[in-house]
């Protein structure tokens, strides 16, 4: 073959050549690299250098062959050599990233043995589909295992009577309606505007809740972490904030307590910015930040795990006691002394005891009178005083002072 001939069929091969490394330079700058496609690229461009190569060995043995072309060889010899660096150069790096996913075939021995993971029960409701879906989507892939087989597991994984089980158990269970019957669940539970729908209606009734309730102080960390939920599960839908952050924003916003939204508007109206402030972004590290805040405000009270004790507030310290009545001033007695025909009256404080087990009598003040009438005490009989009638030590030794009242007591 003449040398013109070849070295146009090179020229062509150059071109290729120069096309696949420019695919795999595109792929490499990639955020998340397609390691199967990097793989193609990567023998492909193998291939274009190793027909490259051939044909330019072959000119070159006819140029060393040819009078006079020395010069013309070594021009065209430094020139292939440039093609062969690039070739190195783009084989190293696309080597390491392939070398970086190959899963070591020996895995690591665990010490210890891992629970079970429970398939998640499916009952038809909608917003319970993304975290159905992303637990049974590794079965669905899996294609060691058959279809008829997956099937099986699909009907393990809905509620009995249930709205996903009616749906999964009007086909057949065979390999063939297998797929008919993933795409039904899709298109009945996992629609991407019904999803969005349900979580926008959701944003929308905490706006309502709120209004409701006078948008009184609530539980921050809660309703952060609700709020939170519902906007992550729409960015999972393709709603990102960055999309529609403006649509959001006084969505969110309409939802806060007014203290809390005091409190936003007070931060965002200190910052240079204060228009470009305002995004959905901003808002939740705003929320996140105050969220943090009270956990650490709550963890300084417990202190070494007492709580610290309130000051009480001017009118609780003169709120007023509960005021005896005449309910409490009643005494219990033994059941072996409710025969006899009198009693001892305690001249103490009494217990109130419940009368639904318990005989009570009442305890009455013998001192009472009625304008004319002597009272209780009046009609009890005055007897010796008994401190006159104590001994006394003395030099005749124990001795009473008074006999005549000893023996007037003695004679009683």
């Amino acid at each position: 073959m003449e040398v013109n001939t070849l070295k146009a069929a090179r020229k062509g091969l150059r071109t290729a050549f120069s096309l696949s490394l420019k695919k795999i330079e595109t792929e490499l700058i990639k955020e998340n690299i397609d390691m199967n496609q990097l793989s193609i690229l990567k023998t492909q461009f193998m291939d274009k250098f190793q027909r490259f190569d051939t044909c330019q060995n072959q000119i070159s043995e006819q140029l060393l062959d040819t009078e006079d072309a020395v010069q013309e060889y070594l021009d065209d010899m430094e020139d292939a050599e440039n093609y062969r660096d690039r070739y190195i150069e783009m084989c190293t790096p696309v080597d390491l990233k392939i070398r970086e996913t190959v899963v070591p075939t020996e895995t690591e021995k665990r010490s210890f043995k891992l629970p079970k993971i429970e398939l998640k029960k499916f009952s038809g409701d909608a917003k319970e589909f993304l975290a159905f879906w992303s637990q049974f989507q590794k079965i669905h892939n899996d294609k060691s295992i058959a279809e008829e087989d997956k099937m099986q597991y699909l009907l393990q994984s809905v509620e009995p009577k249930s709205k996903a089980e009616r749906l999964v158990l009007s086909f057949p269970a065979t390999a063939e309606n297998y797929p008919k019957v993933i795409d039904q669940l899709k298109e009945r539970f996992g629609r991407e505007d019904l999803l969005v729908q349900i979580y926008v209606r959701e944003l929308l009734n905490l706006v309502t809740k709120n209004a409701v309730s006078g948008r009184t102080k609530t539980d921050l960390s809660t309703f952060y972490d609700e709020l939170e939920g519902k906007l992550r599960s729409l960015e999972s839908l393709g709603r990102t904030q960055e999309k529609y952050g403006d649509f959001l924003t006084p969505l969110v916003e309409s939802c806060l307590p007014e203290e809390i939204l005091m409190a936003w508007e007070r931060k965002r109206n200190t910052e240079t910015d204060a228009k470009g402030s305002r995004t959905l972004e901003h808002l939740m590290t705003f929320l996140r930040l105050e969220v943090e805040g009270e956990e650490m405000v709550q963890l300084v009270k417990s202190g070494f795990g007492t709580p610290i004790r309130k000051r009480d507030s001017p009118t609780e310290r003169v709120k007023p006691t509960e005021l005896m009545t005449a309910s409490a001033l009643v005494s219990s007695e033994k059941s072996s002394e409710l025969n006899n025909e009198c009693h001892y009256l305690p001249h103490r404080p009494v217990a109130k005891l419940d009368s639904a087990t318990t005989k009570i009598r009442p305890v009455f003040d013998a001192s009472a009178r009625e304008k004319g009438k002597p009272s209780l005490n009046d009609c009890l009989y005055k007897g010796v005083s008994l401190i006159e009638l104590i001994p006394c030590e003395g030099p005749l030794g124990p001795h009473f002072e008074n006999e005549n009242k000893l023996e007037s007591y003695k004679n009683q």
